[in-house]
């Protein structure tokens, strides 16, 4: 028999092949004084624009296979070679007669030692990023080759403890079986991308790397987030069915194409999109669906030492609003905040940023960057149906806040003279515990309710779900998180304000009779989950999606949840 570890399921499928081990190799910068500064600190800054241009060949690479919001992971390494406070530090190293390679070594060890003390999962996580750009600096500057796997065969399982972002680069032309990463969690950039190729991907695998030897056989299932190590012929037999299998239900799903989103007592149910770049919102038009739910509008702010200004982002949003063809477009206005940070906009760093300065609560510190993003999407009403969605929530005061602003803008958008949306749809986002207690006063004064089941799984549960320690606990089965959404689709129908409900349980085939039992009338996923979604919605009439909610909700248990929904799997 076969070695079985159990890691945390990354990217869905099942990917069997011979084991490659990576072990990334340290960067040696030596030890060499300099007497000309004016030359290192070219040799520097020649080597960053050397380095940025090599990004953007990469990152136009994974546009083609994964998609703008992933090519933006990359690019946003750019952002990080050019930020001011790394050009000061290397400049200061240079200053004391160090080599570039010394001064840039010895910033960025700086950096990935702040980041790597944070208590926060995500943050930590970060430092690979930093450390990434570091050693392809390095290379350039001392005329070194890349880390390059594009020469690994496609029945390869790649075994390491992280990989950086740009390493991955080469795995969008030349994909490969699998991917096991010891150390990583579900939130690294690398992760991200291996998701967006569809890369079957387990995380948190432990000692995975000393337990098997390169070139032996591996099994990964990136669905239940198990390796198999070393399996026997009968065990490969048995995942080669289910790679099979997998695939041929992934083929399936191409009959829902342009369908419309019914349950199967036919009646309708909004799909959207939720999207983060004019790459996706294409691939949603591609696989059909009723509107772009959620923009996530953060991909116009990576990439560039300053912020995106008023014109620059109404010929983005009105050009969108021309691709959705008179479909409802939501703009989420800028959720920054938490592990995300942007090299034109700096604040103090927070010891606990999900818990800090983040979404709406930003706006009042950076009352002008709002102001230039809300004039700019009413601008883009003028030219389609257009809404507005604000997010992180927690009260009342915060949405009136938001309205007079936005009035004021308005009136200064008419002494201008320029065409606006007059009556915009203001909307907010439901997902902390504040505002799912308090779901009925907001639905007092918003035009619509948007439930972001992935962070109020968080707060209510109070879990970092990119903590592996803890990730277990994360789950939106949860008995705590069914009476919440009870409660908010309560409010919706006494009200009569549309609810929405995105994140990736909207488009969990287990718990989406759920969402249909306890009301949701919309349900907004990533494009490429439009066509699971359209099956799964199909499978189930209204009555029996109410009357497995109503036993969900008797439950007490986050197991006993997930055994009935495994009983009553379609």
């Amino acid at each position: 028999m076969g070695t079985l570890l159990h890691g945390i399921a990354a990217s869905p499928g099942i990917g069997m092949g011979r084991v490659f081990l990576y072990h990334a190799a340290r960067v040696s910068t030596g030890d060499r004084l300099v007497r000309d500064q004016a030359e290192e600190w070219e040799r520097y800054r020649c080597a960053v624009e050397r380095f940025c241009g090599e990004l953007r060949e990469k990152a136009a690479r994974v546009v083609s296979v994964a998609g703008q919001a992933q090519a933006d992971i990359l690019l946003s390494q750019i952002a990080m070679a050019r930020d001011p406070s790394l050009e000061e530090a290397v400049k200061a190293q240079i200053a004391s007669r160090q080599s570039a390679e010394t001064a840039l070594d010895a910033a960025c060890a700086q950096f990935i030692s702040s980041l790597l003390e944070s208590e926060n999962e995500v943050i930590r996580l970060r430092a690979v990023d930093v450390q990434d750009l570091r050693d392809r600096l390095l290379r350039i500057l001392l005329d070194l080759p890349e880390t390059d796997f594009s020469a690994l065969s496609p029945d390869t399982v790649l075994i390491a403890d992280a990989l950086p972002p740009s390493a991955m680069t080469a795995l969008a032309s030349h994909p490969i079986a699998a991917i096991v990463f010891c150390k990583d969690g579900k939130a690294s950039h690398s992760v991200i991308l291996a998701r967006a190729m569809e890369i079957p991907t387990v995380v948190g695998a432990g000692d995975a790397a000393s337990q098997v030897r390169d070139g032996e056989w591996a099994v990964v299932d990136g669905t239940a987030g198990t390796v198999l190590l070393s399996p026997t012929e009968e065990q490969l037999r048995e995942s080669e069915r289910k790679r099979k299998a997998y695939l041929r239900g992934r083929e399936q799903l191409n009959t829902y194409i342009h369908r419309p989103a019914v349950t199967a007592d036919r009646f309708p149910i909004r799909l959207t999109a939720g999207v983060g770049s004019e790459g996706e919102i294409r691939q949603a038009w591609k696989y059909g669906c009723d509107g772009i739910g959620l923009l996530r509008s953060e991909f116009l702010y990576l990439d560039r030492p300053t912020l995106p200004g008023e014109e620059e982002q109404f010929h983005v949003y009105s050009a969108f609003t021309r691709i959705v063809e008179g479909k409802p477009l939501v703009i989420r206005t800028l959720d920054i905040g938490g592990d995300k940070r942007l090299p034109g906009l700096s604040w103090e760093q927070e010891k606990n940023p999900f818990l800090g300065c983040r979404g709406v609560r930003l706006y009042r510190e950076q009352e002008e960057m709002f102001r230039t993003q809300l004039k700019a999407i009413l601008r883009a009403g003028a030219y389609g149906d257009v809404r507005l969605l604000i997010p992180m929530v927690t009260g009342l005061e915060e949405l009136r806040w938001v309205k007079a602003v936005l009035a004021e803008c308005k009136e200064e958008l008419q002494s201008r003279g320029e065409a606006f949306s007059l009556e915009m749809p203001l909307g907010a986002m439901v997902e902390t515990a504040a505002a799912a207690l308090t779901v009925d006063l907001l639905a007092g004064e918003a035009d619509f309710l948007s439930i972001g089941m992935n962070d109020l799984t968080q707060y209510i549960l109070a879990v970092d779900r990119d903590n592996v320690k803890v990730s277990h606990l994360y789950s939106h089965y949860d008995p705590a998180l069914l009476r919440s959404i009870r409660q908010i689709f309560s409010c919706g129908k006494k009200t009569g304000v549309p609810i929405s409900v995105c994140g990736q349980a909207a488009a969990d085939p287990l718990f989406l009779p759920l969402l249909l039992g306890l009301g949701a009338e919309e349900l907004n996923v990533q494009p490429s989950f439009l066509l699971s979604a359209r099956r799964a919605l199909a499978q189930w009439t209204r009555e029996e999606a109410a009357s497995l909610a109503e036993q969900a909700l008797k439950l007490k248990t986050e197991a006993e949840v997930c055994a009935l929904l495994e009983e009553n799997r379609r």
